[in-house]
């Protein structure tokens, strides 16, 4: 078994044992879709790690194509895309992409970065979501809030995860309001639990 079915077979296990029922790949099945002329190719797709050539897909047994020159793909049942980003370098802002990985398709979907993935972790992380088409962006509370704001008992899911603990100005001699709290974090699998909500109310 080759390293990239390892790591499809360990995705599956850490997941959720019901992504084949979130994830529809029966009408679409395997493609790619190139950036130049956004040309969509069908048939066998596969994943190929190479040391000295990178991560590549290979189409149709035959025609490799590096992760950069691809828009979008799917292959085994499971849909990749590259996410142009900003990343801040001093005074310039430079564009970069990431390659993500759906791992729920719903009304909400939700997405891995690719490069973070590690088999090896008990938690998955959930980096991106995009609701109804609209655009990738990145998981947060905040983004989610407005997101799933017209779902009552998933917003109070989310709300019910987002804990104040209190700033570093309380042990400055100030006193305690609203303002000298800061947010605490909120695990991946809460905001989970929360899309889960959205997704199958």
């Amino acid at each position: 078994m080759s390293s990239i079915q390892k790591f499809f077979c360990g995705l599956l296990v850490l997941i959720s044992p019901t992504l084949a029922q979130q994830i529809d790949t029966s009408a679409a099945g395997d493609y790619i879709v190139l950036k130049k002329g956004n040309q969509k190719l069908s048939g066998d797709v596969r994943l190929s790690n190479d040391p000295e050539k990178g991560t590549r897909v290979i189409c149709n047994g035959k025609t490799e194509y590096p992760v950069g020159e691809l828009q979008a793909f799917m292959t085994e049942g499971v849909y990749f895309t590259n996410l142009p980003l900003v990343h801040k370098q001093g005074d310039k802002v430079l564009p970069v992409e990431t390659l993500v990985m759906q791992v729920v398709q719903g009304k909400v979907n939700i997405y891995s970065r690719f490069a973070a993935l590690d088999l090896d972790r008990k938690e998955l992380r959930y980096d991106y979501f995009s609701k109804s088409g609209d655009a990738i962006q990145e998981i947060g509370y905040a983004n989610l809030k407005t997101a799933l704001g017209d779902n009552p008992e998933s917003l109070k899911h989310l709300q019910s995860s987002y804990q104040f603990k209190p700033s570093p100005l309380l042990f400055a001699g100030f006193g305690v309001t609203l303002s000298s709290l800061i947010p605490g974090k909120v695990s991946h699998a809460k905001y989970r639990k929360a899309i889960d909500v959205y997704n199958f109310e």
